[in-house]
């Protein structure tokens, strides 16, 4: 007999913007993303068993797309969604290969405050994704961090990333960057993104020791996700002891559309964690559903994915 429970609070921080993808090929394709694909992967393989609650400004020409989106799923509540006069944020992703992208960014949301996002910090998880990279500021992070009981999970993503007045985004490592990495309790970035923090390309040994850095600013765990080679884990067990395991990645074919791989790796890693308390066995799974991901343009595929048929611990 299944155990009853009441269902996991998951409120998610961060933007839902528009892509619009030019593929390798030359071929387009446009959709919702950012955390969107956050949320649809956290409603699909948790269903019933979580709320997923997205905390995030839209821009109004966007509002009403955005809102027929998410209440397909009756798991997501759409109370922390609000519009703004500001047009949405707008993403151009032009890719020369699978990985390699150039971004452009247009739209005016604003950054979220600690007011409107405080009503939803009563959370068993968070999880934060910086999408634009000033979806919230340091100070509200800070102040969540301290207000909050919820565990944090924080994809660094575009916090990593500058703009210029032309929209083109650049690699930068942000001012105070470690004091962000505190506030997390899980922490995932990609290869680009630790060597843009630690200022020059790195092995992957030199990954390990990056990580192990990241680590010992407070992060129990933190994942480097490094395409189709998998992810590092670095994570410090109950005794106190640091480890760090490599978990290969599951090659996939062919290769679609690596956009949102990402964001769905957070989801289910963070949503496998949630189900069985094992970080090698989350990163596995979060591998293998990016690489899914990656099989397919967009967020339609997404519902498909098959719930996790676990009892949460």
């Amino acid at each position: 007999m299944k155990k009853e429970f009441k269902p996991i609070k998951i409120t998610v921080i961060g933007t839902v913007c528009w892509d619009k993808i030019i593929h390798p090929d030359g071929r387009s394709t446009e959709s919702f993303g950012g955390i969107a694909y956050s949320i649809l992967t956290l409603a699909a393989l948790l269903e019933s068993r979580a709320v997923i609650r997205p905390v995030c400004l839209i821009g109004h020409d966007r509002y009403q797309g955005v809102l027929n989106l998410f209440e397909q799923s009756p798991d997501i509540d759409l109370a922390g969604i609000r519009p703004v006069e500001h047009k949405n944020n707008a993403v151009t992703l032009i890719y020369s290969d699978e990985q390699k992208r150039e971004e452009i960014l247009e739209g005016g949301v604003p950054s979220l405050t600690y007011e409107e996002i405080e009503p939803f910090l009563e959370a068993d998880y968070l999880l934060v994704n910086f999408i634009s990279g000033w979806d919230l500021s340091l100070e509200v992070l800070q102040r969540i961090r301290e207000k909050s009981r919820a565990k944090i999970y924080m994809d660094i993503h575009s916090l990593t990333l500058g703009k210029e007045k032309s929209g083109k985004r650049f690699l930068q490592a942000p001012e105070e960057w470690e004091m962000y990495v505190t506030c997390a309790d899980y922490l995932q970035l990609n290869q680009v993104e630790l060597e843009t923090l630690a200022g020059e390309q790195l092995t992957i040994e030199e990954i390990e020791r990056e990580s192990r850095n990241l680590q010992k600013l407070g992060p129990v765990i933190v994942a480097v996700t490094l395409a189709d080679r998998g992810c590092l884990l670095v994570c410090k067990t109950a005794s106190g002891e640091v480890v760090s395991k490599s978990v290969p990645g599951k090659r996939v074919e062919p290769v679609k559309d690596t956009t949102g791989c990402g964001d769905v790796f957070g989801a289910a890693f963070l949503g496998k964690l949630i189900a069985i308390l094992d970080p090698a066995q989350a990163a596995d799974f979060a591998n293998y559903l990016a690489g899914l991901k990656a099989t397919f343009s967009g967020l339609e595929g997404l519902k498909y994915f098959t719930p996790l048929d676990l009892e949460f611990t």
